[in-house]
């Protein structure tokens, strides 16, 4: 429940220091405190209380949609996007034409929502300053490239943050239960349509490079000012 406090308290922190939380009880001690003390300086930056992020003990499945307003299906690069931060999450991610399904604990889907919101629009902006001029199939391979580079960092944080066998595990399997959930909750898991891509182009490589300049912590720590689609 929000508090008059936490009205003024971006909810992407809000999300993130729950996460931090829900991680500060892992079996990997080194991976516990690691989040502890993220979680404490989110918490000192905002005035936060542990009764201002409690989401209670049992951290119960959910799910949200994204939807993409006014497309018939998702763009290839959002799609792969959508992908690869539902995985660094551990959230299962179900795509059903434009609709795209975020399902695990709610401390993972809302703070998913919130990064996959943030990277699909500094992709776009980016690619509206560095594609331009350059046509529609150009700009599209280099919002692929850009995909790329953000999976191989989404990849990378997740490995630091979860190192050890132990907690990586415990990752694995919040991800294994969302899907299981979702089959014997909502339906039975189809197969998707693979996704080609043209890795050897200009546009692809340029985008690749303009990866690396993503914020990324950008997302977790301040508000996202435009939105694309509607996470609900």
């Amino acid at each position: 429940m929000e508090t008059n406090h936490t009205a003024n308290v971006p909810a992407q922190v809000l999300a993130r220091v729950r996460k931090l939380l829900a991680l500060a009880n892992s079996a990997n001690p080194n991976e516990a405190a690691n989040a502890a003390a993220q979680a404490q300086r989110l918490m000192d930056e905002y005035r936060l209380s542990t009764g201002d992020v409690s989401v209670g003990v049992d951290d119960p499945m959910t799910s949200a949609f994204i939807d993409d307003a006014g497309r018939k299906r998702a763009p290839v690069w959002r799609m792969r996007l959508f992908a690869n931060v539902a995985k660094a999450n551990a959230c299962f991610p179900v795509r059903v034409g434009s609709r795209m399904r975020l399902v695990g604990r709610a401390s993972d889907v809302e703070f998913a929502c919130y990064l996959f919101t943030h990277l699909s629009n500094e992709v776009d902006r980016l690619a509206a300053r560095e594609a331009r001029g350059q046509g529609r199939t150009w700009a599209n391979e280099w919002r692929n490239g850009c995909v790329t580079t953000l999976r191989e960092r989404l990849a990378a944080d997740r490995a630091a943050t979860t190192s050890g066998q132990t907690a990586g595990a415990l990752v694995l399997r919040r991800g294994s239960a969302a899907r299981d959930w979702y089959t014997a909750n909502i339906g039975r898991v189809q197969a998707g349509r693979t996704l080609t891509l043209k890795a050897t182009t200009s546009g692809f490589a340029a985008g690749q490079e303009a990866g690396h300049r993503v914020e990324i912590r950008k997302g977790i720590t301040t508000p996202t000012t435009r939105r694309i689609g509607n996470c609900h």
